[in-house]
Formats: C-alpha cells, structure tokens, sequence
C-alpha cells in the first residue's frame, strides 16, 4: 500500500514522536511504502530550517533519510484543487503520478476535501487505526 505523508507529519515524527512517530517509525522499518517528491523534500527542509534552526550538515542527513526510506516521485501535474494555500496541492499531486490508498495529514486543508483521486485523507491517530485492524484482519 502506498502512503503519502505530509509535510507536517514527517515534522511531527520527527521531532515530536507520538503517532506521526510511530508511523515514521513503519517507514524505515520498510513495513510501510511512503512516497514523497523532490518539492515536499524542499518543503520539509525549508521548515525545518526556518523553525527548528536545522543547519545544513542535519538538513543533508534529512535530505539523505527522505530518499533512502520514502519513494521519491516527480510529479508532472499539479492540481489546483486548494485555493487557500495552493503548496498543499503538491501533496495531491503524488496521487496523480501513482496510486495512493492513504495520504496522513493534519492539515486542515487537505482534511477537509476526505478523499483525493481515490486517497483517502486521514489524520495519524485514523491511519494507525486502519494499519491495526488491517492486520488483526489478515
């Protein structure tokens, strides 16, 4: 199943932990494939640069884990679904270029459209959620 995390996810897992932390956590273990792209890795970098004062030794390690653990994709379409902060449309954009089950968000924008091209678009706590009954399924 492919996944898209979303930039403040990624953050949250990151530096926070919790859920967003637990599902990092799935990524690098290689129990879940997360796609990415070339623009969210820039975005992820910028934020942690600007916010958290990441210098670049730590944003090159950021930018080394990104593309070891994520699939990076380079999406040739942009929608322009969100009028209100047009960037998130670059999360939208991955589920152009392939098939996403689920893009993990807690941005209000994004939440609020619930699906895009057949992605369903959850918060963490949901995601995790729906990973744990998958398996008590199986």
């Amino acid at each position: 199943m492919n996944v898209v995390l979303d930039t403040n996810i990624i953050i949250s897992g990151l530096i926070y932990e919790g859920k967003p932390g637990l599902i990092i956590d799935l990524v690098t273990s290689g129990q879940l494939k997360a796609v990415t792209s070339t623009a969210l890795i820039d975005e992820l970098c910028g934020v942690l640069e600007r916010k958290f004062n990441y210098d670049a030794n730590k944003l090159q390690r950021i930018r080394h884990f990104m593309h070891n653990s994520f699939t990076v994709v380079a999406p040739s379409f942009i929608p322009e679904i969100i009028k209100e902060d047009p960037p998130d449309n670059q999360v939208l954009s991955i589920a152009h270029e392939m098939p996403i089950k689920y893009i993990v968000s807690g941005n209000k924008h994004l939440l609020k459209l619930n699906e895009y091209n057949n992605a369903l678009i959850i918060k963490p706590g949901e995601f995790l959620t729906v990973l744990h009954e998958s398996t008590e399924a199986s």
